[in-house]
């Protein structure tokens, strides 16, 4: 009498659900691989490139990318830097702050601009209006009031229509000497 192979119910069932999980994980890893797979790349036609290539003209204003447009069409203030004078103070030695700022973007009104020392407001100054990739400077006095380190932050308040905002401020740390 032949060999035969007898299978319960209960292992027929969990031999089935390995089955269709082994099918499922493959089906997922398959479709991942498709959906993560880089895009062809175009061919391109190589030519012989004269001694003295004429110079490329900017694209027509319609075809600049969108982002570009809609920052050149609206305020765009841009911190570039926050120093402080002197550079190593001595307690008692007044420190002057000093925050650069340009517009990358359209006219600019003026605007506040807030100085914090340690997180505590020191004072508000204003930032005069600033046209089309102007630069503007404002400065603030604190008296070192002993030894230890120190940091100050810079915020300029938004102008309306800015649409960046997240380069309006700037911090410096640094040690006052007794």
């Amino acid at each position: 009498m032949a060999n035969e192979f007898k299978l319960s119910p209960k292992l027929a069932i969990v031999l089935v659900a390995v089955i269709v999980l082994f099918i499922l994980l493959f089906i997922s890893t398959t479709q991942k691989q498709v959906t993560t797979a880089p895009p062809e790349l175009p061919t391109t036609e190589t030519a012989a490139v004269p001694e003295q290539a004429a110079e490329v003209p900017a694209p027509p204003e319609e075809q600049q990318p969108a982002a570009l447009e809609l920052i050149a069409k609206h305020p765009q203030l841009k911190v570039i830097s926050l120093v402080n004078r002197p550079t190593d103070p001595k307690s008692g030695d007044l420190v002057t702050f000093t925050l650069t700022v340009k517009n990358v973007g359209d006219n600019a009104p003026a605007t506040p601009v807030e100085f914090f020392v340690d997180g505590e407001s020191l004072t508000t100054v204003q930032l005069a209006a600033l046209d089309r990739n102007a630069g503007g400077v404002v400065k603030a006095n604190w008296t070192a009031p002993g030894k230890g380190n120190y940091a100050v932050t810079a915020n300029v308040t938004p102008v309306p229509g800015e649409i960046i905002i997240s380069d309006n401020t700037a911090t410096t740390t640094f040690t006052v000497f007794q």
